[in-house]
């Protein structure tokens, strides 16, 4: 289950898998709005003032009775108005959004796709901007940096990348495959989830700084790092793994500063996020969304019989 917040903090979306998008207020639990999408979701993003979310999705093929095969086809990348739920603007014809990200002012919009490229837009023109190009297999991940200047792409061909959002070149490239990409809020340092480890890199020069968690290689995948995020101030790192386990991580020492279980051993952690306040953080699992008050652990501030699927 994917989860994003809005900047302001007051919503939280969710996605689940299907085709629906669900947002919600925060602290309350009430649920805002329920978007029906004509496709399976993939991906999905709030701009910078809350007021809009983009939403990728992705063809998907389901096998019925008498080898019956149902496709449902994946539409253009699309932002919403989130109060509302209205569609307000498509964008491209053909690619299936897999990973979608608004710019810092909210003014472009990235989208990766299966065409092993990803697409930069104007939000009010719909003019496409640029075409990143590079990558050989699908690229599932794109995030801007805070600052705005850089882009992170991850891809299915063991690669991430950083490129200069202004003129499309490729600054650098790090040969490893991860799960889960983060940006610090100084646009200084990436963090990366992958095989048994969260690891931080310069994000000018592309050295590794340092290793969080490592497991060894032959550890089960259920005890792996699966989500990261940065918190607000950059000092910490938030880590989800399988098994329901969240871990929060203090950069400068290496030292691990929180750990909570979200409640389910089956469930692993595929998202997760901080309030923009730094103070709360959501996380995503297979089938449950749950907001904890660090101040306040164990306790979750929302609880999964209030925000439930």
């Amino acid at each position: 289950m994917e989860i994003v917040f809005s900047a302001d903090g007051k919503k939280i979306a969710s996605r689940d898998g299907g085709n629906f998008i669900k947002i919600w207020n925060l602290p309350s639990g009430e649920k805002l709005q329920r978007l029906e999408i004509p496709a399976t979701v993939y991906s999905m993003d709030f701009s910078s003032d809350g007021k809009k979310i983009a939403v990728g999705t992705w063809t998907t093929v389901n096998l019925r009775g008498n080898n019956e095969r149902e496709v449902i086809e994946a539409i253009p990348l699309t932002i919403f108005d989130a109060d509302s739920g209205q569609k307000i603007r498509e964008f491209g014809r053909g690619d299936e959004a897999i990973a979608v990200a608004f710019s810092p002012d909210g003014k472009k919009i990235i989208a990766g796709s299966k065409f092993r490229t990803a697409r930069i837009w104007d939000t009010e023109s719909g003019e496409e901007l640029k075409t990143l190009e590079g990558h050989t297999h699908v690229v599932n991940f794109v995030v801007f940096s805070p600052d705005g200047k850089k882009i992170v792409t991850t891809s299915y061909d063991k690669t991430t990348r950083i490129w200069d959002a202004e003129s499309g070149e490729e600054l650098q490239r790090l040969d490893m495959s991860f799960n889960s990409v983060a940006v610090s809020p100084d646009s200084k340092k990436i963090a990366a989830s992958g095989k048994g480890a969260v690891l931080i890199w310069d994000a000018e020069s592309g050295k590794e700084l340092k290793k969080l968690a490592h497991v060894p290689e032959e550890t089960p995948i259920n005890d792996r790092v699966c989500s990261v995020a940065f918190s607000p101030d950059g000092t910490k790192i938030a880590a989800g793994y399988g098994k329901g386990i969240v871990r929060i991580w203090d950069i400068g020492s290496g030292g691990e500063l929180r750990q909570f279980e979200t409640g389910g051993e089956r469930e692993n952690v595929h998202s997760i996020v901080f309030s923009p306040d730094g103070k709360k953080v959501a996380m995503g699992g297979d089938f449950v969304l749950q907001l904890w008050d660090l101040e306040r652990l164990p306790t979750p501030v929302v609880r999964p019989a209030i925000i439930n699927f």
